[in-house]
């Protein structure tokens, strides 16, 4: 008896923080006629976790319509491979007959149902679940409720959040433009047997295309070399002031990258009696994401000294190329790493900050306004400073008035560590204007 009064005690404790922690979800699965109570049951607590983990996400302060956002469009794309697998097993394009049209689209369904239930992970947040009341809609059959309780695991579920809105981008209709340039120092192209210079510089540059072609990322579709009119335009682009640029983007560029690769060859000594030459290389580049006018990663290549005794066989102009397309070419996975990390950037603000009484006051605000503003990729770039003032480019993806709401609440925790400010909202400006110290204390 004292056993069972122990396990009884033990349960009810079990159950009173069960009770403390859980959330209340609900959810609605329209079924059909070919559906299990099993698989109905099933897809209805994958509805109501979904609840519950939007009611999660708004008591972190955490945005779940961006969330969602970012979720749906990888599990859409997932979807792809999926029914072009079906297409192919029922010959869709075969035949076009209503019967096989419909077991093409009952399996479709069935499949994407069951792709979603266990996409991202989602049965990993919530490790504990009861189901509270199952029911059926007397005037539409097909549709049933459930509601249920849960308790969710925050840590797992920041990571989830992060790993869909902060570290995915979606690139797969842009481009990777790459832009390259050869300088020659202390020789010519027609010293080492080179008559046309895009015999030289015009092979390396194909090479590190068909680099690319092969080991892009799967967020980019294509790989283009800045020549002609595309050079033209980029440069038009380019020279437009920042918020002017990324609010008239060409549709060429949307969504896309711009790789500049500049290389240096010089040649420091020579003896052309014995056919001793000494290069010295070096290289430099940058990768920029057109879409936010930002610079992702730098790569500047370690220079090398390289002496060549050449028999009278050797091609001098082949050696100077095949090192020339290796030196950036080491490189290029940095470059693919680069960009599979890049975050989105859908919206661009000015902001102005005024009366800061120090430039290290500046950033510690900055810190906490990107520390925050994590949920909306945000990321804080300064354009121009003078004494006490600043003008700000906000990169985010989200909407004005989310910034907005994000300054204020960064307001008071600024307030907390003598940052205190007032958000200055009008229709010629959005900006941050700093208390004096008198006016800090008072807060």
């Amino acid at each position: 008896m004292k056993k069972i009064s122990i396990l009884l005690i033990a349960l009810g404790v079990l159950s009173s923080a069960f009770a403390k922690d859980f959330t209340r979800g609900r959810g609605k699965f329209k079924a059909s006629d070919d559906d299990s109570y099993e698989f109905i049951k099933k897809q209805l607590v994958h509805e109501g976790f979904k609840d519950i983990i939007t009611k999660e996400l708004s008591a972190l302060g955490l945005s779940p319509d961006l969330f969602w956002q970012k979720y749906n469009e990888s599990l859409n794309s997932s979807f792809a491979a999926i029914e072009n697998d079906l297409k192919i097993k029922y010959k869709v394009d075969e035949n076009k007959s209503r019967s096989n049209l419909d077991r093409f689209e009952r399996e479709l369904r069935r499949k994407k149902l069951l792709k979603e239930r266990s996409f991202g992970g989602l049965n990993n947040i919530i490790p504990r679940w009861v189901v509270k009341k199952i029911t059926r809609s007397q005037q539409y059959p097909r549709n049933r409720y459930i509601q249920l309780e849960g308790d969710v695991d925050r840590t797992k579920l920041n990571q989830m959040y992060y790993s869909f809105v902060k570290g995915k981008q979606s690139l797969s209709e842009g481009t990777l433009y790459v832009k390259v340039s050869f300088e020659l120092k202390g020789f010519t192209y027609t010293d080492i047997g080179i008559d046309n210079e895009r015999a030289f510089d015009g092979v390396i540059t194909k090479k590190w295309l068909e680099w690319f072609l092969i080991n892009k990322p799967v967020n980019i579709s294509n790989i283009v070399l800045v020549e002609g009119n595309i050079a033209q335009d980029l440069k038009t682009f380019q020279s437009l002031p920042t918020t002017e640029m990324l609010s008239n983007i060409p549709e060429k560029f949307r969504n896309s990258l711009l790789l500049d690769l500049n290389l240096r060859v010089i040649l420091n000594d020579s003896n052309p009696e014995l056919n001793i030459y000494e290069y010295e290389y070096y290289g430099q580049g940058y990768l920029k994401n057109l879409q936010s006018s930002t610079v992702v990663g730098t790569y500047k290549m370690l220079s090398e000294t390289k002496e060549y005794r050449l028999s009278k066989s050797s091609n001098l102009a082949n050696i100077i190329a095949n090192h020339v397309y290796s030196l950036a070419k080491g490189y290029f996975p940095k470059v693919t790493s680069s960009i599979k990390n890049i975050t989105p950037v859908s919206s661009v603000q000015r902001v102005s900050l005024k009366d800061f009484k120090s430039v290290s006051k500046l950033h510690d605000l900055l810190a906490m306004v990107n520390d925050q503003g994590v949920r909306y990729s945000l990321r804080t770039e300064i354009e121009s400073i003078a004494q006490g003032q600043a003008e700000v480019i906000f990169f985010y993806d989200g909407k004005l008035d989310q910034i907005k709401g994000l300054l204020n609440q960064v307001k008071l925790e600024a307030a907390k560590n003598g940052l205190a400010f007032e958000v200055v909202d009008t229709a010629e400006e959005l900006g941050i204007k700093f208390k004096g110290e008198s006016e800090s204390e008072k807060i």
